[in-house]
């Protein structure tokens, strides 16, 4: 039996570091672990509640208008007042949160996990992809794949201008407020936002998916390796505009879409780096150096449960939860783009699956982008004022790039008494639970082949699927003094 630590993670948002036990070739054991604390819902703890929106789109500089809209949605829902949004507000938002989904699954394809596959500098292949030479793609297709990683960025920029377009500049928008968008859009906002959506799409159409498809043709062995075991959980869009194609619903290995039911979630930290016990319903963060406080404790990541059971989110739970939904034409587009790739839905549960679920959803994200922004009215307001209820209690629920999103706020006096998030990475990155339970990234790296400690490919392929975003799932550390500095 050998333990292997691979610490940092590269190609990563944030600090992750993954243990793995090996016997015989293969993975026999997995422990993931986040190693910064995050602290972000303490330091919202006394604020005004509208200064949420703002801090918490600092949880995350990839993402941040996932976060900022969940956060609207929980103070909306506070104040009791989520049925007086503007239509207009509601479809800038679903533009906003499309076009992002879109440009975050183009920038993992061609910048982070994608270049487990090729790279994108010949002769960079240290730097830029996989320690061993399991390089499959023929010349002229990685030329393509190197023509279209620069054209990646540049399309990438194309969803920032958009979001910045609409909710005031990009990451970080300052345009995102509990009563909708402070804007009264005209006709010429509209025309820029299809026009950069337009040449969104036709990347992502020409480019993207026949970029992941090939990969999935080539190295099909993926496709039935790196499964979580089939738990999915999705929290929708439809809070946000009915249009949407995201569908909510937990979907358990054995068994038919459930509605979604807030109470069966729960988060444990039986082996995270917090107290068992827990204050106004939020686990304390330990006041000791984390290996002496806790023996079993190997991350700052939480563990949350739906129903007991480590439930994998994202854009693959995505379309589980939607193939079940009974959206025919959501899942006609789908079953035609797995038919490219080789694929069919049950080995879509697999590292290579991961990475075109995120094509695909690239591709449906911005169809729904461009309908949301066809359906903004000119002229017509998009926000209606929002005022601080002295008391209430609110859950926002959203879908970020890398899975289900939920903010949860509690107003005492006009001020923020308590809030939570547990983000995609939450789920997907927890460590064990108190019954022994593995997180899904966990639970994927089981069985995976390591030939020896200098060759961990299958495994950083299937750690990089998930899109792990670590900020999302740890924030803060301590400052000390350290020879009269502050480090």
């Amino acid at each position: 039996m050998r333990r292997i630590s691979i610490e940092p993670v590269t190609r990563v948002e944030g600090h992750l570091k993954v243990e793995v036990e090996v016997s015989d070739g293969r993975v026999v054991r997995a422990e993931s672990s986040g190693l910064l604390f995050r602290g972000v819902e303490l330091v919202l703890r006394g604020r005004d509640p509208r200064d949420a929106p703002v801090i918490t789109q600092r949880v995350c500089g990839v993402c941040p208008q996932s976060h900022g809209i969940a956060a609207c949605l929980a103070l909306e829902a506070a104040a009791g007042m989520r049925e007086a949004v503007p239509r207009n507000g509601e479809l800038i938002r679903g533009m906003v949160m499309a076009v992002q989904h879109a440009a975050d699954h183009i920038l993992h394809f061609y910048v982070l996990g994608g270049l487990d596959y090729f790279s994108p500098v010949p002769h960079a292949v240290g730097l830029f992809g996989p320690t061993t030479e399991d390089r499959r793609l023929v010349d002229q297709e990685l030329d393509r794949m190197r023509r279209h990683y620069v054209e990646a960025l540049e399309t990438w920029r194309l969803g920032q201008e958009v979001i910045s377009l609409a909710v005031g500049r990009s990451p970080h928008s300052t345009g995102l407020l509990p009563g909708g968008v402070p804007l009264v859009p005209r006709e010429d906002d509209i025309l820029a936002w299809r026009f950069r959506i337009a040449r969104m799409r036709d990347f992502i159409q020409r480019c993207y998916l026949p970029d992941a498809q090939l990969l999935c043709r080539r190295y099909p062995e993926y496709l039935q390796m790196g499964s979580a075991h089939g738990d999915f959980l999705a929290y929708g869009a439809g809070v946000i505009c009915d249009s949407a194609p995201l569908y909510a619903g937990f979907l358990p290995s054995e068994g038919e879409l459930h509605p979604l039911a807030l109470e069966r979630i729960s988060e444990g930290v039986s082996r995270s780096w917090y107290r068992e016990t827990e204050e106004d319903g939020e686990a304390v963060p330990s006041r000791l150096e984390p290996m002496e406080s806790k023996a079993e404790g190997y991350s700052w990541i939480k563990a949350p449960r739906y129903q007991g059971r480590a439930a994998e989110v994202g854009p693959l739970a995505q379309l589980f939860v939607g193939s079940q939904a009974g959206q025919e034409e959501f899942w006609s587009q789908v079953a035609d783009l797995l038919a490219g790739a080789g694929a069919d839905l049950e080995g879509l549960s697999s590292t290579m699956g991961r990475n075109l679920a995120r094509a695909i959803m690239a591709w449906l994200m911005i169809q729904w982008a461009m309908q949301c922004a066809d359906s903004v009215a000119p002229g017509e307001p998009a926000s209606v004022a929002f005022e601080v209820p002295r008391e209430g209690e609110g859950i926002g629920l959203t879908e970020a790039p890398r899975g289900a999103l939920l903010h949860w706020v509690v107003i005492r006096n006009a001020k923020i008494a308590s809030y939570r998030i547990i983000s995609p990475t939450t789920w997907n990155a927890s460590p064990r639970d108190h019954a022994g339970l593995p997180g899904p990234m966990e639970r994927a790296v089981v069985g995976l082949p390591v030939a020896d400690d200098e060759d961990l490919t299958a495994v950083l392929r299937t750690v990089r699927s998930f899109d792990p975003c670590l900020a999302c799932a740890v924030h803060l550390v301590e400052l000390k003094k350290v020879g009269g500095e502050t480090r």
